[in-house]
């Protein structure tokens, strides 16, 4: 973990900055932006109707927004369901945590069983086997997401070496 640290901050003094640092700070930044719009009527009350509206569309694409499965802080309530926000906060903390740690390769395997938990759950509340929990929705997504996250970034990273190597042959 350390080492990790000290790598990058040893790189960026030297003048040259690490490509997979510099993709994953993108990559934390454009979903903390990401996490920070869908949020944003938990901490902010909009009341322009014309970006409420705008702003939630925006989240509508990827998210269902059933008013019963969206989580409400305050007098808010998020764009996206518990299980979305999960899927996006794992996000973050697979890309936080490969900043601070040398993360290990994520296989398609891993990828599978972590959906397991998320399907299993969506499967059993559909035929009503046991009610909904935003609880319970959140950590199956916060699973999912973060082995979902550490492959796209394995794989983006992978996709980039291999144009490099390219662009010099």
């Amino acid at each position: 973990m350390i080492s990790s640290i000290i790598k990058n901050q040893n790189l960026i003094k030297a003048g040259t900055i690490d490509k997979s640092l510099l993709l994953r700070v993108l990559i934390l930044f454009s979903l903390s932006f990401w996490c920070i719009g869908f949020l944003l009527p938990t901490f902010y009350s909009i009341q322009n109707p014309v970006i409420q509206f705008f702003v939630k569309n925006i989240y509508a694409s990827i998210c269902h927004q059933e008013n019963s499965k969206c989580i409400s802080i305050g007098s808010g309530q998020m764009f996206v369901c518990a299980r979305c926000a999960g899927i996006y906060f794992g996000g973050l903390l697979a890309v936080i945590s490969s900043l601070v740690f040398d993360t290990p390769f994520i296989g398609n395997r891993f990828l599978f069983f972590s959906v397991l938990p998320l399907l299993a759950d969506v499967f059993l509340t559909t035929i009503n086997i046991y009610k909904y929990s935003k609880i319970l929705a959140f950590i199956t997504g916060i699973l999912f997401g973060t082995v979902l996250f550490l492959v796209i970034l394995y794989e983006l990273e992978n996709f980039f070496k291999q144009k490099l190597i390219k662009g010099y042959e």
